[in-house]
């Protein structure tokens, strides 16, 4: 059942203490959090209650790929087809901790996010990624 469906004096006989949810993904921000939590937070959580994880931050750093050579197109069968890299996707997904990405900076807080908080957080809107 999704906290969704959940109703105070239904299926809670009050609202809860301690809202404890595993939705989070390594994006922090998928899989429906924020509207999922700000919903359970205004309608299940009493006041003062407590949201575990509490809080969370989606860090960033500057890096270089050195693979990045083999996502390039070159010259096949005689063929030039270096003129669809402009094709390529402007970014992709790598994994951390992979030996040919190196780090050119310090990672830094991109966005900090109390999940206790949710009023606080910055609105959906036609540009955002939360769907």
């Amino acid at each position: 059942m999704s906290s969704r469906d959940l109703r105070i004096g239904e299926h809670l006989e009050r609202p809860a203490d301690v809202i404890v949810s595993e939705i989070v993904d390594h994006g922090l921000l998928a899989e429906g959090v924020p509207p999922t939590r700000r919903d359970a937070v205004a309608r299940l959580l009493r006041p003062g209650g407590t949201v575990i994880p509490a809080a969370g931050s989606v860090m960033v750093a500057l890096g270089f790929d050195h693979s990045l050579d083999r996502r390039r197109m070159a010259t096949h069968g005689g063929f030039d087809l270096s003129r669809f890299d402009a094709l390529a996707a402007p970014s992709y997904s790598v994994e951390v901790g992979r030996e040919d990405l190196h780090l050119v900076s310090d990672g830094a807080a991109l966005f900090r996010f109390a999940f206790s908080q949710p009023d606080q957080w910055p609105q959906p809107d036609a540009r955002s990624c939360w769907g």
